[in-house]
């Protein structure tokens, strides 16, 4: 998969890759894991205290609404995340909200 943009003023202007990834209903590469267990097994907690604060000393802000790590793991080299929408969002005209 693949998340483009491009600016709705230029319908002509060049699309923008921001992010790729893999789908998959398989965990760890054909394991034959299920998400039946949650936190994975194995896996190791994350302190995601301070997360957006240290990314923008890096220089990247995000704002209120695409602030929705609530916690994390890592097992190797997969990481798994816990993400919601801050209560009150509006999700209106969303299949998947963008946050």
């Amino acid at each position: 998969m693949s998340v483009h943009s491009r600016s709705a003023d230029d319908a002509d202007g060049e699309w923008v890759r921001h992010a790729t990834g893999v789908l998959s209903a398989a965990v760890g590469a054909g394991a034959g894991e299920s998400l039946q267990e949650w936190p994975p097994r194995d896996a190791v907690g994350l302190d995601v205290a301070g997360f957006y604060e240290e990314l923008l000393g890096l220089g990247l802000g995000y704002g209120p609404v695409f602030q929705g790590l609530r916690a994390a793991w890592r097992r190797g080299d997969d990481l798994f995340a816990e993400v919601a929408l801050r209560e009150g969002v509006d999700v209106q005209g969303f299949g998947i909200h963008p946050a």
